[in-house]
């Protein structure tokens, strides 16, 4: 707790610090106010008539030293001569040396009492080391900086976590502590499981990347996982304190972004390992319809109980104390102009604001960050900007898609949609490319290199992974807005269907009409059902994988063209899959993922061209499945979490052969453990041993060695036990008043700021 940074503060996190370290400094209870109307007060101390204590806070950037004495003499000396306090305190983030506080002294004499009454910056750090429970009630100071975070990342991942750090740093900058960082806390210390919940826009993200850097802090190292839940697998380590990070894992705006690949059953198994292990914690976000719809289609998270591990952010969690927190953070780091950022501060700009049936935090940033500066001379342009998008969230993307985008960049947006949650920019261009010139219009690259500038950082962000320089939008608020604009532009669809390159494509079009709030989508492409029949028959023979960096395997894409094909009612696409399964297709499978995916669609296809060969290709792919699960364990559970997901859909005698292979297996382990002749250092898997045998009534009797590895697990837990921080949180109460709000907002006018020269 002895690294921290005054540096990362607002004015208003500055003043809140130093009243609670000059609370417990000079043991009383002080008054705070607002900047503009304390007449050089911001916090304050009355004994009677004649003893007063006044402390001013000024936290200007460190090498403002010399406007700072300046500001004391000129603005501040005449302050506090009409105040004439009994005593004066100044506390500053500026750097005091001896000459700077000799001058201060001789400024401020005699309210300025004894050269201890001036706290410079490393005074204050020296104070709050002192106390640490101070430094923990701050998340803005504990949380560290983007060095110390780029430092714990795992390495295995660090080529995509460069852009996460940063955005990590952003977020603790507007982070507004609320309800529902004490609950995610709460959830994630008991259940090291925490799935953040709730609306689009609504904070999520942000929620989740403040308790991820909170576990950093406390030398947790930090991995993200980006396209599916094997990344975690692939970097576990059982002896290093780990907290995984997976941002939207049931996809952006479908299933079909991160739902592909039996990722259900790996991700069930991933959060039971968690919830084992001693050292690791695991933090997810989704929006709340895309739970419920991956629930209704997944029968295995249907089943799953996943109450206990979900926080559900909600408008009611942002009290208007709370949203006037997230305004005044997004407004104090926006870089507006002091003539728009002032107006914030006034009562009749900022209440309409703060009570907005559609209030959310990133519809204020989005508002904030797209603010156009031909308005600074407009006068409260920012305020009304952010008002209007609060009134009409669409009107932030179509201004910008209606006046700012031209025809190039647009088409990027639209293809861009087909490509899935991560496209190799390579495979971007080809895929722009062709549907530029489907619709006879040029498609040099040096006009696709425009539109990939103009609508850089704004619209669409550029990550490298692997090696590959990959695009998605920007935040999914845009894809968003891209798929109802696309729900009206009949004539868009039709055209990326005819242009698409690859069958990854098609599908995509497809799934963007799935899910909730997607019936004009839907509609629009029922319409043009004769058009997504041609282009699944002219893509799925071809070579393309598609634009996204996963590799899409032959069983895969045959599964989705059956789902599409059962959608549509298309008995022409139906015979053109039941013909691909010849006496050799099982040479094309590769993934054993991807063959179950493949099963569950057959057997749930009611084309009669499919039923008529469900018996002879399930059995095969069970055949393929079994061949070789009995000799490895990974193997063979693996192959028993296939069978019990496709469950009646095959013979019961596969699950009943398998079930008898993992009892041999782990008798003979769990033996072996025993008695040395092959010590374990996974200890993960020893915990899945302990666990299967736990199953059977009488495991001590039937499992020679079961006692001795529970004991041990038992003791390597408590060696290895790694416990997250203390997350104590700021003050959450919902009691300010306007009053009280003024007090925080009126910050946003403050003189200070400008002579300064912060956020200019």
């Amino acid at each position: 707790m002895d690294r921290f940074e005054l540096g990362r503060l607002t004015d208003f996190d500055f003043e809140v610090v130093c009243k609670d370290l000059f609370e417990d400094i000079l043991r009383t209870k002080l008054e705070i106010f607002a900047k503009g109307a304390d007449a050089g007060i911001d916090l304050r101390r009355i004994e009677d008539a004649n003893a007063t204590t006044v402390i001013q806070c000024k936290h200007w950037q460190m090498s403002a030293r010399a406007k700072l004495i300046r500001h004391m003499d000129r603005t501040e000396r005449p302050k506090i001569e009409a105040l004439r306090p009994g005593r004066y305190i100044l506390a500053t983030t500026v750097d005091l040396t001896v000459d700077a506080k000799d001058k201060l002294m001789e400024i401020l004499r005699p309210y300025l009492v004894s050269l201890d009454d001036l706290y410079g910056v490393e005074e204050i750090v020296a104070e709050l080391r002192s106390r640490p429970g101070i430094v923990q009630g701050h998340l803005r100071l504990w949380l560290n900086s983007a060095a110390v975070l780029q430092a714990l990342l795992i390495k295995d991942v660090v080529t995509r976590s460069a852009t996460l750090v940063d955005e990590i740093d952003e977020s603790l900058k507007t982070y507004a502590p609320n309800e529902s960082y004490t609950r995610a806390c709460d959830i994630l210390e008991q259940q090291r499981v925490c799935i953040i919940a709730g609306l689009p826009g609504i904070g999520k993200t942000t929620l989740a990347r403040v308790l991820a850097a909170s576990y950093v802090s406390a030398g947790f190292e930090l991995v993200e996982i980006s396209e599916d839940v094997n990344e975690a697998n692939r970097v576990w380590d059982d002896s290093r304190a780990q907290i995984f990070y997976y941002d939207d894992f049931l996809g952006q705006a479908n299933l079909a972004d991160k739902m592909g690949k039996n990722e259900d059953s790996r991700l069930l198994s991933m959060l039971k390992k968690v919830r084992r292990s001693a050292n690791k914690y695991f933090v997810l976000t989704t929006r709340e319809y895309i739970l419920a719809e991956a629930r209704q289609h997944y029968e295995k998270l249907a089943a799953h109980d996943f109450s206990p591990l979900t926080c559900v952010l909600d408008l009611s969690d942002y009290s208007r104390k709370v949203r006037a927190e997230i305004l005044y953070n997004h407004v104090f780091h926006s870089g507006l102009p002091p003539g728009q950022r002032a107006p914030f501060a006034e009562r009749e700009v900022y209440s309409p604001i703060l009570s907005h049936r559609n209030f959310n935090p990133r519809l204020v940033a989005l508002s904030l960050e797209l603010y156009n500066e031909e308005k600074d001379s407009v006068p409260y342009a920012a305020a009304a900007n952010v008002l209007e998008n609060l009134e009409d969230p669409r009107r932030i993307w179509q201004h910008i898609i209606e006046n700012d985008l031209d025809e190039p960049a647009l088409h990027l947006l639209e293809v861009l949609l087909t490509a899935g949650p991560l496209a190799s920019l390579t495979n971007l261009e080809a895929a722009w490319q062709a549907y530029r010139h489907h619709l006879g219009r040029s498609s040099e690259s040096r006009q696709f290199r425009r539109a990939l500038g103009v609508t850089e950082n704004t619209m669409v962000r550029f990550q490298r992974i692997n090696g590959v320089i990959t695009a998605s939008f920007h935040n999914p608020s845009v894809r968003d807005f891209m798929r109802s604009y696309l729900a009206q532009e009949r004539g868009a669809i039709a055209g990326l269907l005819s242009a698409s390159i690859s069958f990854e494509q098609v599908e995509q079009i497809w799934r963007l009409s799935h899910g909730a709030g997607n019936a004009n989508l839907a509609a629009v492409l029922a319409a043009e059902s004769d058009a997504l029949v041609s282009a699944v028959i002219r893509t799925l023979e071809g070579e393309s994988q598609g634009m996204a960096l996963r590799h899409r395997g032959w069983a895969s894409r045959q599964a989705a063209a059956v789902e599409i094909a059962g959608q549509l009612e298309s008995e022409t696409l139906g015979v053109l899959l039941a013909n691909r399964f010849d006496d050799t297709w099982l040479d094309n499978v590769d993934d054993g993922d991807e063959l179950v995916s493949l099963m569950k669609a057959i057997g749930g296809s009611k084309l009669t061209s499919l039923t008529d060969k469900r018996s002879e290709i399930i059995d095969a792919a069970a055949e393929w499945l079994m061949d070789g699960s009995s000799y490895d364990w990974d193997n063979l559970r693996v192959t028993i979490s296939y069978f019990e997901e496709l469950g009646s859909l095959v013979p019961s005698h596969y699950l009943e052969s398998l079930h008898q292979s993992e009892f041999e297996q782990t008798e003979r382990l769990l033996q072996n453990w025993a008695s040395d002749q092959s010590p374990f250092t996974d200890w993960s898997m020893l915990d899945e041993l302990v666990a299967v045998a736990s199953a059977y009534e009488d495991a001590a009797e039937l499992f020679p060695g079961y006692a001795e590895a529970q004991e041990a697990l038992i003791q390597h837990r408590e060696v290895t036990n790694t416990k997250g921080p203390k997350l104590d949180t700021v003050d959450i109460n919902d009691n300010r008043d306007d009053d009280e709000i003024d007090a925080l907002l009126g910050l946003l006018k403050s003189d200070d700021l400008l002579e300064s020269g912060k956020n200019d």
